[in-house]
């Protein structure tokens, strides 16, 4: 008997465990969410949505919230991993990336008034290989200055996209296009999906009409949609 009731009660303890554990998740709602915030951190936001950490006794009272309409899983995202193609030394000759001809960027017209937004880890500052008067971004207090590279991966990209025709490093699909850069990748080189809506709804507001986002992550998210 004794051992049973020591049974039912770690059964117990890790029911209770569970139900305290929070999980970030992204709540969508209508136009009526200021009761749905009360009491609560929001941590990403966005229109209609918003990124919050929940326990499960937290999600169940949140969903019979007026102006609730949906949860899911914020899920986390990784940059892709760098290809090196090894055609050259770009700090003795300009070299053309061999992905350019493969996705046929080498037949590119640029036409006037595109802009290109960079969701990565940020652009190395330092780097000689692009026309700054041409670059904005946006900074963020969780990952810091869009200028402050958090790894080689967003200066890659923005690169591949626009680094200048000028005979050094690389050049670029569009050499010299406009662009707009937002670091979503912490310093442990992921972020979360909401970074990457919130991140998106920045593009458009800066004017971009493209957006080139190299990373993955499992599962999909109605929000990134």
């Amino acid at each position: 008997m004794v051992f049973k009731f020591r049974i039912l009660s770690a059964v117990a303890l890790m029911a209770v465990a569970m139900s305290a554990q929070a999980e970030r998740v992204i709540v969508t709602h209508d136009s009526n969410s200021k009761g749905l915030k009360k009491d609560h951190k929001v941590l990403v936001e966005g229109k209609g949505w918003f990124a919050v950490e929940l326990d499960e006794n937290s999600k169940k009272a949140m969903r019979g919230k007026s102006g609730f309409k949906s949860m899911e899983v914020d899920a986390k995202r990784f940059p892709l991993a760098i290809y090196n193609d090894d055609i050259g030394d770009p700090n003795t000759q300009q070299i053309t990336p061999y992905g350019i001809k493969q996705a046929q960027g080498d037949q590119l017209t640029l036409q006037t008034g595109q802009k290109v937004c960079v969701i990565d880890s940020g652009l190395d500052s330092s780097n000689m290989d692009f026309i700054w008067s041409n670059i904005t971004g946006d900074n963020d207090s969780g990952t810091g200055n869009w200028d402050d590279a958090g790894g080689p991966h967003g200066t890659h990209v923005a690169g591949t996209v626009g680094a200048a025709d000028n005979g050094i490093g690389v050049v670029g699909m569009a050499p010299g296009v406009p662009m707009h850069i937002i670091k979503v990748f912490n310093d442990d080189g992921w972020g979360y999906s909401s970074d990457l809506a919130h991140a998106a709804q920045k593009c458009t507001e800066a004017g971009a009409n493209i957006i080139t986002m190299s990373l993955g992550g499992g599962g999909a998210n109605s929000t990134e949609e």
